[in-house]
């Protein structure tokens, strides 16, 4: 496995070298790479990407940055949190001119890279530029800043634009408060997402979306669902309350935003979305127009515009985000969850620049 991760360095040390990022001045790049991540999960994954890459970086030419322009470093991640370490620690480096610090896996551990700067008000040597990359090399790559390994690589050759996310703050009362920079959510999606991550190690091929066809049908024999009240804060400032019983209530950062690999929870630009129960012909009916993000003009679904939800619970539900899991009980709830201004600078894959 070793030799395939090595091979991984010398491929992105190939590409980056040729980068037109930022011309005539000096980039230093910090790649932290989850050896664990959906992409190089088993030998036989990693062989594919690892081949794929190299496909992609043999048809690359162009002039080389030397080493008073441009500087690499690889950081491999060993275990959970440790990915938000390193990153922390490099954040707080000094650096040239222009700093990339580039997360390679998937929306768990872009979430703990990007909640690096989280708290912090300074850098030491204040440098210039800073800007975070989530490569696409977990299992969905809902989060990441390319579709797919071809974007990924056109992005760090020059076809990028700057742009900043924000994240939405999960508070859950007498815990720890949580970040997401795609989508947080309580109830289906998160149990979806909590048996997902405990079986892809041993499974390969699109296990979400296995999973959550038959968990649609049996979730609320499981888990349960029971009655839910959810008070909002609009946009313009407008409250409002929904007192339901929901199968799932997710909140993402932004409107116009995927999970679960690809599947469209909010497709236009609302940011709230909660869905009620419905019988078993009703829940084959939706899980259709779910994936297609075609489910928002459904009865039994509601979609707003929001800056902040407190949910109220009597009973344990799983909350998940960014696809990362944990169990709520009836002692955590209310449960908070804020969405936080666009703060966090990122580049992403620009299209229209290819």
């Amino acid at each position: 496995m070793r030799h395939l991760l090595s091979a991984l360095e010398y491929q992105f040390e190939h590409i980056l070298r040729r980068t037109a990022l930022f011309p005539g001045r000096h980039v230093s790049v910090d790649m932290i790479v989850n050896p664990e991540a959906g992409a190089l999960s088993s030998e036989k994954r990693a062989l594919a990407t690892a081949e794929a890459l190299n496909r992609l970086a043999r048809g690359i030419v162009g002039p080389l940055r030397d080493d008073d322009e441009f500087s690499l470093r690889f950081h491999l991640t060993h275990y959970v949190g440790h990915a938000h370490e390193i990153a922390r620690a490099l954040y707080a480096r000094s650096v040239p001119d222009v700093h990339l610090i580039v997360s390679v896996g998937g929306d768990g551990t872009h979430g703990e890279v990007l909640s690096a700067c989280e708290g912090s008000t300074s850098r030491a040597g204040a440098a210039k530029e800073l800007y975070f990359v989530r490569l696409p090399f977990g299992t969905g790559n809902d989060g990441a800043d390319a579709p797919d390994l071809p974007s990924a690589v056109r992005l760090l050759l020059g076809s990028a634009e700057p742009r900043r996310t924000g994240q939405v703050v999960v508070s859950p009362r007498e815990m720890q408060a949580f970040r997401a920079f795609n989508i947080a959510s309580v109830g289906l999606d998160a149990y979806v997402g909590y048996l997902t991550n405990r079986l892809k190690g041993k499974f390969g091929g699109d296990l979400y979306k296995l999973i959550a066809d038959v968990m649609t049908l049996l979730y609320e024999r499981i888990v349960g669902a029971g009655p839910m009240r959810v008070d909002i804060l609009d946009e313009q400032g407008q409250s409002e309350r929904l007192e339901r019983t929901f199968l799932l209530v997710a909140l993402g950062v932004s409107g116009y935003r995927r999970y679960g690999g690809g599947k469209l929870v909010l497709p236009a630009y609302e940011n709230l979305c909660a869905i009620e129960p419905l019988g078993v012909l009703g829940k084959i009916r939706l899980k259709g127009l779910f994936y297609r993000g075609e489910h928002v003009h459904e009865p039994n679904v509601t979609m707003r515009s929001v800056r902040k939800i407190v949910i109220h619970y009597g009973q344990a539900i799983p909350l998940q985000m960014d696809g990362e899991t944990v169990w709520l009980g009836r002692e955590n709830f209310p449960l908070e969850m804020q969405v936080g201004p666009p703060d966090t600078p990122i580049l992403v894959f620009a299209q229209s620049k290819v």
